[in-house]
């Protein structure tokens, strides 16, 4: 179900933050994001 853009769009941003880019999202990435998520959110509200 994911494409070519979505996977180098992941790849992209596992390298942003650190982690390996090999297009596969794992449990470690999908917190991350929620984290990365929750904290854009709360910056703008402010």
């Amino acid at each position: 179900l994911i494409g070519p853009n979505t996977r180098a769009a992941l790849k992209r941003w596992q390298s942003d933050v650190g982690f390996p880019p090999d297009g596969y999202a794992t449990a470690e990435h999908l917190r991350k994001l929620r984290e990365q998520v929750e904290l854009s959110h709360t910056s703008h509200e402010g």
